[in-house]
């Protein structure tokens, strides 16, 4: 573990909450767009926030994007990729420390859309923000007052705790030509969307690294000239390797690191017999390093009385930070999910969330909910059905989390009719972060103030009671830790401020 003096400052937490918001706003469809008949489902997907902090609050603000999927006055499938923005607003309570540090992990928790004219819809989503601020305490320490520094006392504390860091990297670039097997059909691109899997994430010198892929989701629909478009489109899955790398100041070798990866400007371009698409990947690396920071912890004068202040903390200690991902399975019965049974299933998308945490013999149980949203295409007409199904999932950990964050997305999935039950295959991967708790008393200031008043040569003999430490008694009647120590015949082999400095002393001269 890495002894640190305070030349940097301590870490110290100054926010850590979840914030609720409302996106809300009417979109119009491009003019190529064809009308609305039936709108079937909305994937909300949000970018990576930018953010601003001072005068205790803090702004967080991005791009929301909307894939809209409905049917066309024509009956056929049509995609709208709307887009809106986002701001958080965030107070916090800034103390001693500036905030140095600021990041929030934003997703959507449900979307509403209403059609309120044929080329127009409004669109309501509500944001979860886990916030997470940390400042910088001051290195020097904050004095009033004039004092001999020859006269001055100090306890320094060695906290070790983990030290947080955060950084969004460039934009990693795809691009990939995908032949077509249109096999004499007319085939049209219906709507195109990514998902973002980073398999691997570890740290280096300043540097989080990673690996993964982005699985591309093409829905194709085969269309004739003459003749009504195909209700059950056509798919083509695509995976794209990728490599990429974040800055991250607090990154160092063998920290903790997990990686969340969003798909962003993403672009297909058609052609005859293949299609030529493109994808930006934008990298969001999450870093804990548990290293020890030497500080001032306490602080006296032999000569001046003086006035203390304190802060009590909870510093986060990095227990896991991982990258993983899990298969979820599972069926309802057809008439639960209000589902016919003679349908064909056209489309499915899904999102998850995750609920609870649990700790035994040293593995985590993480467990949530995947909601899913199947197209079901029964009677000449597209309908969308809700499911939600429970999932868990399971990791080591070596101590039991005092807190935790998780984020969570579906990759992938497919439906199925097995008989009388609709089915849900799916790709879930996570971003998992756990620490302990460990608590830290920091010197807020200190104030010098009238001289000491005690005689020259003279001394006291003082009965410590059970919590009493060397520090507290000489802090107490302004005697230096020297001073005591001699007089007492006291080593220096224990802190001062433990209980154990004085260990079976019935009385002391201070």
């Amino acid at each position: 573990m890495d002894v640190i003096q305070n030349t940097e400052g301590l870490q110290i937490p100054l926010c850590n909450k979840t914030v609720l918001t409302e996106v809300a706003g009417d979109f119009s469809l491009p003019d190529y767009q064809p009308e609305i008949k039936r709108l079937l489902r909305i994937r909300p997907c949000v970018l990576p926030a930018s953010h601003y902090a001072g005068a205790g609050n803090a702004e967080f603000a991005g791009t929301l994007d909307y894939y809209v999927l409905y049917m066309g006055n024509d009956g056929g499938l049509y995609c709208a990729p709307l887009h809106t923005e986002y701001l958080i607003s965030v107070p916090f309570e800034e103390g001693q420390g500036s905030a140095t540090l600021c990041m929030a992990d934003v997703v959507p928790e449900s979307v509403v859309g209403r059609v309120s004219a044929p080329r127009k819809l409004n669109i309501r989503c509500r944001l979860c923000a886990d916030v997470r601020i940390f400042g910088t305490l001051p290195a020097a320490e904050q004095t009033q007052g004039v004092v001999d520094p020859f006269s001055v006392e100090r306890l320094i504390g060695e906290q070790t705790a983990a030290h947080v860091g955060f950084g969004i990297g460039d934009v990693v670039r795809l691009g990939e030509d995908i032949l077509t097997d249109s096999r004499g059909r007319n085939m049209r691109l219906v709507c195109a969307e990514g998902q973002v899997h980073v398999q691997e994430a570890s740290c280096s010198a300043g540097m989080v690294n990673c690996r993964g892929e982005v699985e591309l989701k093409l829905m194709m629909s085969a269309e004739e000239q003459g003749s009504l478009p195909e209700p059950v489109p056509t798919y083509l899955i695509r995976k794209l390797p990728f490599s990429g790398s974040v800055p991250v100041s607090a990154a160092q070798p063998g920290g903790e690191c997990c990686v969340i990866g969003n798909c962003a400007e993403l672009s297909v371009a058609v052609e005859e017999t293949f299609m030529h698409a493109e994808v930006g990947v934008i990298l969001q690396a999450h870093v804990m390093t548990n290293r020890a920071v030497r500080y001032t912890k306490d602080i006296y004068s032999t000569k001046k009385a003086c006035d203390c202040v304190y802060d009590s903390y909870e510093l986060p200690l990095a227990i896991r930070a991982l990258n993983g991902n899990f298969t979820q399975s599972d069926s309802l019965p057809l008439a639960k999910a209000e589902i016919p049974a003679e349908c064909s299933i056209v489309d499915v998308c899904g999102s998850a969330e995750a609920q609870e945490m649990s700790w035994e013999r040293g593995r985590c149980t993480l467990s949530g909910e995947g909601h899913y949203v199947v197209l079901t295409y029964a009677d000449g007409e597209v309908a969308p059905h809700e499911l939600t199904l429970p999932w868990k999932y399971e990791f080591e950990c070596a101590g039991e989390p005092a807190d935790w964050r998780a984020h969570v997305q579906v990759l992938s999935c497919r439906a199925r009719v097995d008989g009388e039950r609709i089915g849900i295959d799916a790709e879930i991967a996570c971003a998992v972060e756990a620490w302990e708790s460990t608590p830290a008393s920091v010197l807020r200031s200190v104030s010098f103030g009238e001289a000491s008043d005690r005689e020259k040569g003279a001394f006291v003999v003082c009965y410590p009671g059970a919590s009493d430490s060397l520090w507290s008694i000489a802090k107490r009647y302004g005697s230096s830790l020297s001073t005591v120590r001699t007089a007492n015949g006291l080593g220096d082999d224990v802190p001062a401020d433990s209980t154990a400095s004085i260990k079976d002393c019935k009385y002391l001269i201070v």
